[in-house]
């Protein structure tokens, strides 16, 4: 497939997923996933991992199978191609000539039986979706029904381009969704754990920040939503909204991913890690475990110095 360029700024709907992540901007753009590998890793790793900078950049995820990859598609309606394989396994000649045939055609393979789990997730969201109220009480699944899936949104500020993908924009445009899976919980006691490893906040603040300058219509009005699906039954979903608090400190660090990712592109070099000794910190989490540890045994012992001694009398 060939890779087409825009020339504007703008918003793009239903973009296909393989033009989005070649990048289709004039020059190479900082996306999302980029600003967030800058921030946890380095410059040098998002040169690494940009189609557009690393001339010997490849793109291998398609041949491995994704559960999360195959309902996002069903789901949204849009996103990755694939290719339903009659066949139980890739043990067989057919089965693997099947599958590199896929792959060679530019889909994904994905077994019946791999198809129709992502089939029944798909169906046991929309319906837990049915019974999730917003604030005006109608089910959230309304903001399903009228809208537009896989939306490109290509910003520039300066010398500099911005690009980012909405799973899904709703008619209102007023909540942004994103569907993500995962195969651990996603219990309410887990939720904010997950939204800071996973950076939600960080891809809420982006998407902001584009819609800030492309479309200013909501601005400071928007809700940024996930709906979050874990793949094992009964594949339960939770709707995380995120807060301003957590916005804030989104913004803070889209910022800092943005003048890092400026300097670099002027200046044409992308520094890794510092070339000098570094001296860890203990984890103040693990310096207190260590410490209730301490305390614990120095009064398992005092306790023990004040009982008397059990004695054993030999004989009858």
């Amino acid at each position: 497939m060939n890779v087409y360029r825009i020339a504007t700024p703008g918003i793009y709907p239903e973009v296909d997923p393989h033009h989005y992540h070649a990048d289709p901007c004039p020059t190479p753009s900082l996306s999302n996933s980029i600003a967030k590998t800058i921030l946890e890793h380095s410059p040098e790793h998002a040169w690494i991992e940009h189609p557009r900078l690393n001339p010997e950049f490849e793109r291998k995820e398609q041949k491995k199978f994704d559960l999360g990859n195959a309902a996002h598609t069903l789901f949204l309606g849009r996103g990755k191609r694939f290719s339903v394989l009659p066949h139980e396994n890739y043990l067989t000649k057919q089965a693997k000539l099947d599958r590199d045939a896929a792959i060679a055609a530019d889909k994904q393979p994905i077994l019946e039986e791999q198809f129709e789990r992502a089939r029944t997730m798909v169906s046991a969201a929309k319906i837990q979706l049915n019974e999730y109220p917003d604030e005006d009480g109608v089910p959230m699944i309304a903001d399903f029904q009228h809208g537009v899936a896989e939306v490109m949104l290509a910003a520039r500020d300066g010398d500099d381009w911005f690009r980012t993908l909405l799973d899904w924009w709703p008619q209102s445009q007023r909540v942004i969704y994103d569907y993500k899976t995962t195969g651990v919980s996603i219990a309410p006691g887990e939720l904010d754990r997950k939204m800071w490893l996973d950076g939600w906040h960080i891809q809420a603040a982006f998407h902001e920040f584009l819609l800030e300058i492309l479309d200013p219509t909501f601005s400071g009005r928007r809700k940024h939503r996930f709906v979050v699906q874990e793949t094992f039954e009964p594949f339960a979903i939770q709707v995380a909204q995120i807060p301003e608090d957590a916005l804030t400190i989104g913004r803070k660090q889209v910022a800092n991913a943005r003048r890092q990712w400026s300097q670099a592109m002027a200046k044409k070099q992308w520094p890794g890690y510092p070339r000098e000794i570094c001296y860890p910190h203990i984890p103040e989490w693990a310096e207190n475990k260590w410490l209730a540890r301490e305390i614990a045994e120095h009064e398992d012992m005092k306790r023990s110095r004040n009982e008397p001694m059990l004695t054993s009398v030999a004989g009858g």
